[in-house]
């Protein structure tokens, strides 16, 4: 998942799920992988009649390269889930 310059409109979004809410006593105990995939990337791309395509990486973390100084995003699943005839409505 790549964002970038955008012609319209657009939407880039990270949501850290566990901001605060406490963690079970099962999760914590356990740790499942999943607990190492904190955060939730949404992107959203829309052409100036506010219509387009995006995805969305629910289970991702960030680590930055510091070799080719650039952020690497690390998905929990084998890729992001496109979305595909976003619209947006009033």
């Amino acid at each position: 998942m790549t964002t970038g310059s955008r012609d319209g409109p657009g939407v880039d979004a990270l949501d850290g799920s566990r901001s605060g809410t406490p963690v079970p006593y099962w999760e914590a105990l356990n740790r499942p992988r999943t607990y190492d995939y904190p955060l939730s990337i949404l992107v959203l791309n829309l052409d100036e009649d506010n219509k387009g395509e995006g995805t969305i990486a629910i289970g991702v973390r960030l680590k930055f390269d510091n070799e080719n100084n650039s952020l690497e995003i690390e998905n929990f699943s084998s890729q992001p889930v496109r979305l595909t005839n976003v619209r947006k409505t009033s």
